[in-house]
């Protein structure tokens, strides 16, 4: 069993709950509600900022041209596409019910976001206290999660209605199709490649419990 497989198999009760978590699932079915769906993307992109940073010491700590040309090819993307739709999106709630402007503020962050912002700032600071094959088991990890939930709903029979409103089909969209998929599966190779179980074990497991936390503290938050 290959390093990825083993990783997945170890904790596939955790993976699972991340994946299957009701956030997605009613995104996925377009019933998740404006409030949920501002605060969740107004989150995430704080977040997303600091994942930048790891993906830039990913990247500067890569060994490879080849593969730094690869990385560089998916950083365009982040900066255009998956950054446009947060900022559309966000509008789109808001134009909907102006009262979900308060969840923009930008001191308003949820515990589980500062948690998760936290341990990437942990792992991005200092380039000498995380490996390459750690780093790139921390993209690999948050990007599997995404395109794990887009993929159970895509082959769930109903689970997209086929008149899904935009703001929610384009985030499936994002992270689902042949290109997100070929992503996907060269950060797996990467972590085959460069990766140690012994260090790269927790950091699947850590990534895997905070993308659950992320979800659930935007979903139950009142």
């Amino acid at each position: 069993m290959i390093l990825t497989e083993r990783l997945l198999a170890n904790y596939k009760d955790h993976f699972e709950k991340a994946t299957q978590h009701p956030l997605v699932k009613q995104l996925c079915a377009g019933t998740l509600s404006d409030k949920i769906l501002c605060i969740y993307t107004s989150q995430d992109l704080k977040y997303f900022y600091d994942c930048g940073k790891a993906l830039l010491k990913t990247v500067y700590l890569c060994p490879d041209a080849k593969d730094v040309v690869t990385f560089n090819k998916q950083l365009g993307f982040f900066a255009n596409d998956e950054h446009d739709y947060f900022g559309e999106a966000i509008d789109c709630c808001v134009k909907n019910d102006p009262s979900l402007k308060k969840y923009l503020a930008s001191d308003f962050v949820l515990p589980e976001v500062k948690s998760y912002m936290a341990y990437i700032k942990k792992i991005a600071s200092r380039l000498d206290d995380y490996n390459y094959g750690q780093m790139v088991t921390f993209i690999w990890t948050n990007e599997k999660v995404y395109l794990q939930w887009a993929q159970n709903a895509l082959n769930t029979p109903g689970a997209i209605p086929k008149d899904l409103h935009w703001r929610f089909n384009q985030w499936i969209v994002l992270h689902s199709g042949e290109a997100f998929e070929k992503w996907v599966k060269f950060l797996e190779e990467q972590v085959n490649r460069y990766g140690k179980l012994e260090e790269v074990e927790p950091i699947f497991q850590k990534v895997v419990d905070l993308e659950y936390g992320f979800f659930e503290g935007c979903y139950t938050c009142k």
